[in-house]
């Protein structure tokens, strides 16, 4: 009781000396704000995908998985406020900052009817030797938060990354559904046939690492729905 009346005593002075900066501009957060600051917020561009059938994610995975539905919450555009936020949750520790971004996404998706149909999300596994240099799987963190709102279940066991691949930064489409052929198996301990999947990564930029996720369930028969903080915009 004496530490809680101490730790509301000294907060005030806490924030003085340790403001919380927004994960975007680096502006300091106010009263209220989390991670990231209402003006940032507000200029982050959705791209409520999830409101449009064969919208762009769509479109380019179509005929290629057996895709239910798909959406990224945001576009992504180089040297934005979303890449900052990007940079943040990969390299700087941003677990709790991911869950924040995924617990947006999910508010946006509560009411949907189609993500009504999901049974469990399934974050893209990293590489072992990623993981271990990062510590944690960024788009296992925004799973968490995306479960967590829409109370779904996350499932980081039945979906592993069977060999390293190259980093895809400046690929090919081409170039990147080689480099991730064959790189995820699907260990069905916890699935069962027919089950609706909720595939989540960070960005979506050549649908090459998703489809070869998606693929990995093909002898489960699964459902598959897409689920991605970003979808990068071509330039």
């Amino acid at each position: 009781m004496l530490n809680l009346f101490f730790g509301r005593l000294l907060h005030p002075f806490r924030v003085l000396l340790f403001p919380q900066l927004c994960s975007a501009c680096s502006q300091t957060l106010v009263q209220g704000e989390h991670f990231v600051c209402l003006e940032c917020l507000e200029t982050l561009p959705q791209t409520r995908f999830h409101l449009q059938q064969n919208n762009l994610v769509e479109n380019r995975l179509r005929g290629r998985i057996p895709l239910y539905r798909a959406t990224s919450f945001y576009f992504f555009q180089k040297d934005g406020r979303l890449q900052e936020i990007l940079h943040n949750i990969k390299y700087r520790q941003g677990q709790r900052l991911a869950e924040y971004m995924g617990e947006l996404f999910g508010r946006s998706l509560k009411s949907v009817s189609w993500v009504q149909h999901i049974s469990v999300l399934i974050p893209v596994p990293l590489s072992e030797k990623k993981r271990l240099l990062r510590g944690y799987n960024q788009s296992e963190h925004l799973a968490i938060g995306l479960g967590r709102v829409l109370n779904l279940r996350v499932d980081t066991t039945s979906l592993i990354r069977s060999r390293d691949t190259e980093t895809q930064t400046r690929k090919t489409k081409e170039q990147r559904l080689d480099n991730v052929a064959d790189a995820f198996q699907c260990n069905p301990s916890a699935l069962y046939s027919g089950i609706h999947i909720g595939l989540v990564d960070d960005v979506f930029t050549t649908g090459a690492t998703v489809e070869a996720c998606a693929l990995a369930f093909k002898s489960i028969q699964a459902q598959i729905s897409i689920l991605t903080l970003a979808y990068a915009i071509e330039s």
